[in-house]
């Protein structure tokens, strides 16, 4: 069964009238699946899906070296816990890598640093095998200790 179908189908059983969704938001850190996601959207929903990026105005100021690094992930974790919670506040994404990105209430609404880490030796090979996005970086010490961007700093902050 397709992605998409089993989407569907699962809106379905959850009691989701399809035909009342008139919108989609897609945070998706897997760029070969997007197309699919956005047929889905389309096909069974009616709607053309927005795709959240970096560049998605939440009301974010996103402060890393290159804001590019920041995944939709990070982007919809830090628009909910600042609707949750306010600032200051901490959120912990815990998926193959975990990452610790901290909120000030004088700077919510702005994404600025984290460190991301692995769980244990065998996480350190999940975390670059299971992600689409995160390359496979040196196990050494970092430049600083919260990074600034996902590429290197972020990852090698987490792992040391």
């Amino acid at each position: 069964m397709s992605s998409a179908r089993y989407c569907a189908g699962s809106s379905n059983l959850a009691g989701l009238d399809a035909g009342k969704v008139d919108g989609m938001i897609i945070a998706s850190v897997v760029p070969p699946i997007d197309s699919s996601l956005a047929a889905m959207a389309q096909r069974y929903f009616h709607t053309e899906p927005v795709f959240v990026t970096h560049q998605t105005d939440t009301g974010l100021r996103i402060c890393y070296d290159d804001p590019r690094e920041v995944g939709a992930d990070r982007v919809v974790n830090a628009v909910a816990a600042l609707a949750k919670y306010g600032g200051p506040c901490i959120v912990v994404d815990s998926g193959d890598g975990d990452h610790v990105r901290p909120r000030s209430r004088r700077n919510a609404g702005i994404i600025w640093a984290e460190s991301s880490r692995r769980g244990s030796a065998s996480r350190f090979d999940a975390l670059f095998a299971r992600t689409a996005r995160l390359p496979r970086v040196d196990f050494r010490e970092p430049e600083k200790l919260i990074g600034t961007n996902t590429t290197v700093g972020s990852v090698q902050s987490g792992l040391y």
